[in-house]
C-alpha cells in the first residue's frame, strides 16, 4: 500500500506548483500507512509508533492544506486577463487540486468554471462528473459523462461511462457500442498493446491489488470512517482519542524493563530472548493482558501453538476487549487445524465485537475450507460492511462469484457493479459484470462489459473468448 496521487498523472498541469500540491498529500498518506502497519501491534512496542505517526498525519496536513491555499491564490491572482483556454486549463487544474483534498464543493466551482470557458474539452466535463460523484449527485455526473462522451464519443472509457445512464437512447446505445468495439479491434490489432488504466479512481491511498484485506481494529473505526471519508481533522482527533485507551499505551506493563527489553527481542527476531524476558514480565505483572499477549506471540513464532493459546486466553480474559488478542488466538489454532475452537473463538469474538471486520472474514474464510458457501458468503458481506481499509474489491469479486454459484443473476451484477465502483481497471470486474448480466439476459450490456475488458487488457484471454463467440473481433482476436 502506498500513497495514491492520480489526479496529477492524468493532467497536463500548467504549473509545476500544481503537481507539487497534489504532491504534498503524500507525507499525510504515509503516515496513515505508518499508522497501519504498527496497529496490528505483532510486538508490544508500537505505541509510541501509534501516537508517532499521529503527529506526522497532523502536520502533513497542515503542510498539504497550506499548499493548497498557496497553489489556489497563486491561480487566482494569475486569472485576470488571461485567455479563455488557458483559464479553463488554469481552473481544472486548481480543481484537481481541491477534489484530491477532498474539497468537492470547491472542486465543482473551478471545473464547472472551466467548462464554461471551455465547452468543447471532454475532460473537464470528466472530472465534473468525478466531483458530482463525490458528492453523491448522481444525475449530475451521469449529466457530465454525457456530455464528455459527446465531445469525445471514441474514448472507449468515456463511452462505457455513458453507457451507464439508463436515458440513454437506443440509436445512442448502438452508436456508442460501436464505438467501443472498433476500439477493441484497434487494441487487439497492435501486437505491443498493454494494459491500460483508463478510468479515475479517487483514493487517498493505493490498493495492494494482492494480499488479504485490512480491517481498522473495533478501537478506530470511528477515525478510519472519517478517513474514508475525507474528514481528515475529525480522523486525528478521533485517532487521538482511541490512542489514550489502547492497550499498547494504557498498559500497565510498558513500565516494567523485562517487557521492553523481551518486545526489543521479538523485533529483532531474537525468540529465546524474547521469551526470557517475556516469562519475567508476565510474573511481574500477572494481571497486564499486554504481557501476556505478546508472550504468546513469542511462543506462536516459536511454533510453540499450544503455550500461545495459553497466553492469549490469559489475555483475553484479563481484557475481554482485546480484539487483537481474540484474533491472534482464532489465527493460532487455525494453524493447528483446529477448526471447530477456531469457530467458537471467532463467533465470541463476535458475540462481544460484532463490528469486527477482521473477525466476520476469518470466519468467512473458515467457512470456505468447510465447503460453507452460503455462511463463507454472508460473513464476507458482514465483513464489506465494517469498510475494510483496502481490499473491498476482493471480498466483493468473492461475494459476486457466490451468488452466481447460487444462481442469483440480480446480487451478483449488484456485488460486481460495486466491485468495478472500487478497482475500475480490473478486466476481471468487467468479464464477471458481463457474466452476470447475461444471466439475467442483459446481452447488450453484458457485451459492453466484455468489450471494456478487452479496451483494458487487449490480451484478456476470457473477454476475447467471449467477443469471438459473439462475432465481435473476430479478425483480430484470432
Amino acid at each position: 500500500m502506498r500513497p495514491l496521487v492520480l489526479l496529477a498523472s492524468l493532467l497536463f498541469l500548467p504549473a509545476p506548483s500544481a503537481a507539487q500540491s497534489l504532491e504534498t498529500k503524500q507525507p499525510f498518506a504515509s503516515a496513515v500507512i505508518e499508522f497501519l502497519e504498527s496497529v496490528p501491534g505483532l510486538f508490544g512496542d508500537e505505541g509510541v509508533r501509534l501516537r508517532t505517526s499521529v503527529d506526522a498525519m497532523e502536520t502533513g496536513l497542515v503542510r498539504w492544506d497550506a499548499a493548497v491555499r498557496s497553489y489556489s491564490t497563486s491561480v487566482l491572482g494569475r486569472l485576470p486577463g488571461m485567455q479563455p483556454p488557458v483559464e479553463a486549463a488554469m481552473r481544472v487544474a486548481l480543481g484537481a487540486v481541491q477534489l484530491e483534498r477532498g474539497r468537492v464543493d470547491d472542486a465543482l466551482r473551478e471545473f464547472d468554471a472551466a467548462s464554461q470557458l471551455a465547452p468543447d474539452r471532454a475532460d473537464i466535463h470528466l472530472f465534473r462528473a468525478l466531483a458530482y460523484q463525490a458528492a453523491g449527485k448522481i444525475p449530475a455526473a451521469a449529466d457530465a459523462e454525457r456530455r464528455s462522451w459527446n465531445i469525445d464519443p471514441d474514448d472507449p472509457a468515456r463511452t462505457y461511462l455513458f453507457l451507464r445512464d439508463a436515458r440513454a437512447s437506443a440509436l445512442e446505445r448502438e452508436r456508442a457500442f460501436l464505438r467501443v468495439a472498433a476500439a477493441v479491434e484497434a487494441r487487439v490489432r497492435q501486437r505491443d498493446s498493454a494494459r491500460i488504466t483508463p478510468f479515475i479512481h479517487l483514493s487517498l491511498l493505493d490498493d495492494n491489488p494482492i494480499g488479504d484485506p485490512v480491517f481498522a481494529p473495533v478501537r478506530y473505526g470511528g477515525a478510519f470512517a472519517d478517513l474514508a471519508a475525507g474528514r481528515y481533522e475529525n480522523a486525528i482527533v478521533r485517532f487521538r482519542a482511541a490512542i489514550g485507551g489502547d492497550p499498547l499505551m494504557a498498559d500497565r506493563a510498558m513500565q516494567f524493563e523485562t517487557f521492553r527489553q523481551g518486545a526489543a527481542a521479538l523485533r529483532d527476531g531474537d525468540l529465546g530472548g524474547a521469551i526470557r524476558a517475556l516469562v519475567a514480565a508476565v510474573q511481574v505483572a500477572p494481571e497486564s493482558s499486554e504481557a501476556h499477549r505478546i508472550l504468546a506471540h513469542a511462543y506462536w513464532f516459536d511454533e510453540q501453538p499450544a503455550k500461545a493459546a495459553e497466553h492469549l486466553r490469559d489475555a483475553i480474559r484479563l481484557n475481554p476487549a482485546d480484539e487483537r488478542a481474540r484474533i491472534a488466538l482464532a489465527d493460532v489454532l487455525a494453524d493447528t487445524k483446529d477448526f471447530d475452537l477456531v469457530e467458537r473463538t471467532l463467533r465470541e469474538t463476535l458475540a462481544v465485537m460484532p463490528a469486527s471486520g477482521a473477525a466476520h472474514w476469518r470466519l468467512g474464510r473458515l467457512y470456505q475450507v468447510l465447503k460453507r458457501d452460503v455462511d463463507a458468503r454472508r460473513e464476507f458481506e458482514r465483513a464489506l460492511a465494517s469498510d475494510p481499509v483496502s481490499g473491498a474489491d476482493r471480498l466483493l469479486a468473492a461475494i459476486a462469484r457466490w451468488h452466481a454459484r447460487e444462481l442469483n443473476g440480480a446480487a451478483a451484477v449488484d456485488a460486481c457493479r460495486h466491485w468495478i465502483d472500487q478497482a475500475p481497471n480490473d478486466p476481471a470486474a468487467h468479464n464477471e459484470l458481463g457474466t452476470a448480466l447475461r444471466t439475467i439476459t442483459s446481452d447488450d450490456e453484458a457485451l459492453i462489459a466484455f468489450l471494456i475488458a478487452a479496451v483494458i487488457d487487449p490480451h484478456d484471454a476470457a473477454a476475447r473468448r467471449t467477443l469471438r463467440r459473439g462475432g465481435i473481433g473476430v479478425s483480430a482476436c484470432r
